[in-house]
Parts: C-alpha cells; sequence; structure tokens
C-alpha cells in the first residue's frame, strides 16, 4: 500500500507543490492531476483494489485543496478513462492514444471556473 499512495498521491503533490511558482508563471497556468473513475467514492460499487482507491481518492483531495489555495491556476483532477495499459488490461474499454487526443482537446477548452473539478477526459464532471 505505502508503494502505491508514494507513486499516485506523494509524487504527484510534491511535483505539484516543487514547480508552483513555474506553473503560475507559465502562459497556461493549468495543472492536471492524473485521478481515476476508482478515485470516486461515489462511483464505488464493487470494492475491492483498496490502495489504488485511496491514493486516488486522496489525490483529488489535494487537487480540490490546491484549487482553494492557488487561485491563479487551474488546478483539475482528470479521470482518463479505463485504458488498454499494463494495469488497465487488454480489456479495457480505451486505446490509451485515443484517451490522451480527447485530454488533449479537453485542457485546450478549461478555464477557470473548472479549477477543482473532477472532470473525464471530455470535460464532463465526476461525481466525487
Amino acid at each position: 500500500m505505502e508503494r502505491i499512495l508514494e507513486v499516485n498521491l506523494l509524487a504527484p503533490f510534491k511535483v505539484a507543490t516543487s514547480f508552483r511558482k513555474q506553473i503560475s508563471m507559465s502562459d497556461k497556468k493549468t495543472l492536471i492531476m492524473m485521478s481515476s473513475d476508482l478515485g470516486s467514492v461515489y462511483q464505488n460499487t464493487f470494492g475491492g483494489l483498496y490502495s489504488y482507491r485511496a491514493s486516488k481518492s486522496g489525490l483529488n483531495v489535494v487537487t480540490k485543496g490546491m484549487s482553494n489555495e492557488w487561485k491563479d491556476i487551474i488546478v483539475v483532477a482528470l479521470a482518463p478513462g479505463w485504458c488498454r495499459t499494463h494495469l488497465g488490461g487488454a480489456e479495457a474499454e480505451i486505446d490509451p492514444v485515443d484517451s490522451v487526443e480527447d485530454q488533449q482537446k479537453m485542457f485546450e477548452s478549461l478555464t477557470a471556473s473548472d479549477s477543482g473539478k473532477f472532470l473525464d477526459r471530455f470535460g464532463n464532471d465526476v461525481p466525487w
């Protein structure tokens, strides 16, 4: 469990806080935290995967907190969808390339009003 929390929660937190100044000076002023639908408490309908779920749910809490403090930066938690990766498996619904293309389009449309949200790759709200 510790390793999963280090990778999915602590590392993104440390990177974000370390680069906050650079992000705030960038043109886009946007921070995307890579979350997961499995980080949604609302959508937890089958249990299991406790370490992964806790790490992504925790990341969502961090994202929301940063959005409240870092008013000059758009901070969003992103659920990329169930992708065919090592973690997602061969039976997953989405090709990772397609997910990234959708994400890139969504990133371009983000505004300050999106800060603090948990969004899917199309920009739709994901229930917390």
